[in-house]
């Protein structure tokens, strides 16, 4: 569906996010070391390491984020969004392989880093980022900070349609320094108000919502969201793969453009992230 062109209808608003050199990021490494338990259905007899209460995480590696950012956490278990954490030695747990629908992870399946973390947005927390609402009218759209996101503790963004036609644009306020040759990965998770995942509600998310990441108005991201996967309540996990081309390395900007649905939709992010993934 083609976009119209958004034109002055400005609110700034403030955030919850953290920054570069924020919380570390994680990457699966592949191939998946054999030495370790990585991406495997089981079991485990004794659950002893099992670190504080379960949480939901938009992914494997968002839940390896979080064991990663909290002490003595050594492995995790993830199974359609639920993260589990485990302390101590994997070997100890009693793990037995078998179909679970369950995926026992070590840390070691995972480099984790803050370092190339370009943005990492959780709503949570007292670190702010700041982020501006942009629309074809001022009835088009609003935004505001909502309970619940989707892992589950706190918070969300919600964008809501007001109107039933026009355009919106969610931008990050702040430029982001990207790297030519350098491999990027963008990702988040969202889902909307329409409640059945089996309805043309959840596919029509792709047609509605657009990836933009750009520079001086060059294109070096501009794509439906893709390489979808279904997770808990609703929410759907989405990301992709960006290089940098050599004559647009520098400070780009980045947004979300939603084009509306005729239906006053709801929309629900949560877990933005851009994040280095070159080895």
């Amino acid at each position: 569906m083609a976009l119209i062109k958004l034109i002055a209808a400005v609110v700034a608003f403030s955030l919850a996010g953290v920054e570069a050199g924020g919380a570390p990021l994680c990457t699966e490494i592949f191939p998946r070391p054999r030495a370790y338990i990585c991406n495997t259905e089981g079991y485990i007899k004794h659950d002893s390491g099992k670190l504080n209460e379960p949480v939901f995480k938009a992914s494997a590696e968002s839940c390896a984020d979080h064991c990663a950012e909290t002490d003595k956490c050594t492995s995790f278990l993830f199974r359609e969004g639920l993260c589990q954490l485990y302390k101590g030695s994997f070997s100890k747990f009693g793990f037995t392989e078998h179909e679970s629908y369950s995926y026992w992870y070590e840390m070691e399946c995972f480099r984790c880093s803050d370092a190339g973390v370009v943005i990492g947005v959780d709503f949570e927390g007292d670190n702010h980022g700041s982020w501006t609402l942009y629309g074809n009218t001022r009835e088009a759209f609003s935004f505001e900070v909502k309970e619940k996101g989707f892992d589950g503790s706190a918070k969300a963004l919600r964008v809501k349609e007001l109107t039933n036609d026009g355009n919106g644009r969610i931008q990050w306020a702040n430029k982001i320094p990207l790297k030519t040759g350098v491999t990027y990965a963008l990702g988040f998770a969202m889902k909307n108000n329409k409640k059945s995942p089996d309805s043309s509600w959840a596919a029509l998310a792709a047609e509605l919502l657009t990836l933009n990441i750009s520079k001086d108005k060059k294109k070096i991201l501009h794509t439906h969201p893709e390489h979808s996967m279904a997770l808990a309540d609703g929410w759907t996990q989405y990301h992709s793969t960006f290089k940098v081309p050599a004559d647009l390395e520098g400070d780009a900007r980045f947004s979300i453009s939603i084009e509306s649905s005729g239906s006053k939709i709801e929309w629900y992010f949560d877990d933005i992230y851009i994040k280095n993934i070159s080895e």
